[in-house]
């Protein structure tokens, strides 16, 4: 499943994925997303994902209303497909969450993630920079 702005992502990036692992594209400025990537590197123990700040591609500059983006052996996941597919690669009590959300149908949860994200900013506020790994997670981050 193609993302529309899947095309502006540099192949130098997606080759740098290697083998086994996923890498999530998040808006660095949301914070939501943020806290979200945080979260992630918490349950994440065997360090399965990969992160990037879409902002960095350009991805979320242009009236982008926002969606997280995961990719994983050459498919490109994005809204709630993008969280049931990174939650499943975790994998442990993670998949269950994953086939949890799955019974929703894609339309319905899609509408409510697009819902969120277009809300986002105004719910939860913006951050001032764009977020920077901490030392420990930053050999995580492309």
């Amino acid at each position: 499943m193609n993302h529309a702005r899947f095309e502006t992502l540099p192949y130098s990036l997606i080759a740098r994925i290697p083998e086994g692992k996923g890498l999530v594209i998040f808006d660095g400025y949301c914070v939501v997303c943020s806290k979200s990537v945080h979260f992630l590197l918490k349950i994440d123990r065997d360090e399965k994902l990969l992160f990037t700040a879409g902002n960095q591609l350009k991805m979320f500059d242009a009236g982008e209303t926002g969606t997280i983006i995961y990719i994983s052996n050459g498919s490109v996941y994005h809204h709630f497909d993008a969280v049931i597919a990174l939650l499943t690669t975790i994998g442990g009590f993670w998949k269950f969450v994953a086939v949890a959300i799955g019974l929703f149908p894609r339309k319905i949860r899609n509408n409510i993630y697009k819902w969120i994200a277009r809300n986002r900013f105004r719910w939860f506020g913006r951050r001032k920079s764009c977020l920077l790994p901490e030392p420990e997670n930053k050999h995580r981050f492309l």
